[in-house]
């Protein structure tokens, strides 16, 4: 428990110094996202940022929602790991088939995310694909193309504090 109050800690200092405008969009972002989106063949994609109890999205396509309760998304269960978590039938997973991205409009099934993690180790939040299909797993070309996305992202974001 002390532990993951001293990580939360951590990831909002972190996130506070990258001085990141929760309303405002950026062309990078915009640019990582889209490019996963297509590499995935997939209608939605973004990047998000975690921080508190919440969500917001510094890149978005094929969705609306700007912002979202932590504990509703699948970025909760990736923002703590090195490696991307993938999920090819939500409605068949005990962890997810119950979230609103899932039960609602949105209708996920298929969902693979990466951490954005920054130089000193900590994750801030994911890039991630979203379908409304079931699917198989993702590819080695995928695979290796979210990781690079991911970490150009947290690279992106944390070269413009500077």
């Amino acid at each position: 428990m002390l532990r993951r109050m001293l990580i939360e800690l951590k990831r909002c200092n972190a996130i506070d110094k990258l001085n990141l405008n929760p309303t405002s969009t950026d062309a990078r972002m915009d640019r990582y996202v889209q490019r996963v989106s297509r590499a995935f063949f997939a209608p939605m994609a973004m990047i998000s940022v975690v921080q508190g109890n919440r969500l917001w999205l510094k890149a978005r396509h094929g969705l609306d929602m700007q912002s979202a309760l932590r504990s509703e998304a699948f970025c909760e269960y990736v923002l703590d790991s090195v490696e991307p978590l993938e999920v090819c039938d939500a409605l068949a997973h005990e962890l997810f088939r119950d979230l609103p991205l899932v039960t609602g409009d949105i209708g996920v099934r298929y969902y693979i995310g990466m951490p954005l993690i920054l130089s000193n180790g900590i994750g801030i939040g994911s890039l991630c694909v979203f379908d409304t299909v079931k699917r198989l797993g993702a590819s080695r070309e995928q695979l290796a193309l979210l990781k690079a996305m991911a970490h150009q992202a947290a690279i992106s974001l944390e070269y413009q504090m500077q």
